[in-house]
């Protein structure tokens, strides 16, 4: 795989400043409303409860566009076409599969996000008591290492499941783990890579973020495609590793098949018609 060309594949786009900035705009809308709302958590409870609620929705939205555009690379760099970056349409195809993907994303972290809460609440319920540090000490040592794991092997089925997802399937496909797990690991080595370059892509875009001006700038506009176009390269090996076969179907279900109209598919993002 290669790490540096999600920073150098959008160049090749003639468009490249057009769609920069307005993902940008999203990104860093999404990030700070977040981190608005993290801020007032520490404020009246009653405050808080409402303030907060009414910025994780506002992030929610922005959120779910820019999942839906990354789905769109995904889809683009699978299939080796050489715009990669989506032109900014069918927002509404957007946000309904980016809050899908969100959706699945957030079920696969339930394990993660208890035991955060878990860490963070215990301790504060049982007070400053050795019990409480015995307690906590006990989460860190038996709990994370499970936790880890599952978060590990579900990161790799979403990551299987989002080229998937890509393409048009639907999010039934993201509860058959073991379909996914498998196709992960026919690509062991890919996916170790994948897994490694997605944590340092990450800690690379949480330095960018301390860093006024420029580093917001190239968080805003970098976030998205260079994990997008990791995920795309990924996809390939998946893709290759294990190949779809086509049955033969008799042909009197042939003929009885074309009597009925084909069922709808959602249509792979980033394969408008309208625009080549």
């Amino acid at each position: 795989m290669d790490a540096l060309l999600p920073f150098q594949f959008p160049f090749k786009d003639k468009e490249w400043g057009q769609k920069f900035v307005v993902l940008a705009l999203l990104t860093l809308a999404m990030t700070a409303f977040f981190a608005l709302a993290i801020v007032f958590s520490n404020t009246t409870p009653i405050f808080a409860i409402i303030l907060v609620s009414v910025l994780v929705i506002l992030g929610l939205f922005p959120l779910c566009i820019v999942l839906g555009y990354l789905l769109g690379i995904v889809r683009r760099v699978a299939d080796d076409e050489p715009i990669a970056l989506p032109y900014w349409e069918a927002w509404d195809e957007l946000i309904a599969r980016g809050a899908g993907l969100l959706l699945v994303i957030t079920i696969y972290n339930i394990p993660l996000i208890l035991s955060i809460v878990t860490l963070i609440f215990v301790p504060r319920f049982l007070g400053n008591t050795n019990f409480a540090g015995w307690a906590s000490l006990l989460m860190l040592c038996c709990v994370l290492p499970f936790v880890f794991i599952l978060s590990v092997l579900g990161w790799l089925c979403l990551a299987v499941g989002a080229g998937k997802y890509a393409k048009g399937g639907g999010l039934s496909l993201f509860f058959h783990p073991e379909e996914l797990i498998r196709s992960a690991f026919a690509v062991g080595g890919m996916s170790a890579q994948w897994a490694m370059l997605v944590m340092i892509y990450n800690i690379v875009f949480t330095i960018m973020l301390l860093i006024p001006c420029i580093g917001w700038t190239f968080y805003g506009a970098f976030l998205i495609p260079a994990h997008g176009h990791l995920l795309g390269q990924y996809t390939k090996f998946v893709n290759k590793a294990t190949p779809t076969t086509d049955k033969k179907v008799p042909s009197k279900a042939r003929r009885g098949a074309s009597q009925r109209p084909a069922p709808k598919s959602p249509r792979p993002l980033g394969s408008s018609s309208r625009r080549k």
